[in-house]
């Protein structure tokens, strides 16, 4: 287990900092970007699932976020608290796909998956900062999302162009 609360407290803050500098411009990106993925990747046929896709990256970076707090939760010799998480998330899941999907089809799921790993999150936070202090997600966030959302607003700009134009012009941005 981590001995030291300021050291489990700084390797969560590097690590979720790492990984929101891989996955916000990735997310904004492919939100933006959604439709021309769809159709490079799949074709026309599957243009309703754009909306899907555009859920779906955003669950990406909630789970993003999730891995290291799943971890952290190990490395402080509390992994009860991620098996009873899990349960109550994957039974959280499975009722809220029952009462989704019929409805709304393939994106009452998406919309699951993301809410399903917002509740872990939120689960998982509570108990990490319970230990640790309160995390300053917003700080550690800060730079890679204004970084980001200046990468998207210049992306909306070029949007229509080619895939080939636009993701190369993104990463520079970025």
């Amino acid at each position: 287990t981590l001995s030291s609360s300021s050291a489990a407290s700084d390797v969560y803050k590097r690590q979720v900092k790492i990984l929101l500098i891989i996955i916000l411009p990735v997310a904004i990106g492919t939100t933006a970007l959604a439709p021309g993925l769809i159709r490079l990747f799949y074709g026309v046929r599957f243009a309703n699932s754009v909306v899907a896709l555009r859920i779906l990256i955003w669950a990406c970076v909630v789970i993003f976020v999730n891995y290291v707090l799943t971890q952290l939760l190990i490395a402080m010799g509390k992994q009860k608290f991620n098996a009873r998480f899990t349960l109550v998330c994957a039974g959280f899941n499975i009722a809220l796909n029952l009462i989704l999907i019929p409805p709304l089809s393939y994106i009452g799921a998406s919309i699951v998956t993301l809410v399903t790993e917002a509740l872990l999150f939120i689960l998982c936070f509570y108990v990490v900062s319970s230990d640790l202090g309160t995390i300053p997600l917003l700080g550690i966030a800060a730079k890679p999302l204004l970084a980001s959302i200046f990468m998207g607003s210049v992306l909306m700009l070029i949007k229509e162009s080619s895939l080939l134009i636009t993701v190369p012009v993104s990463i520079v941005i970025y």
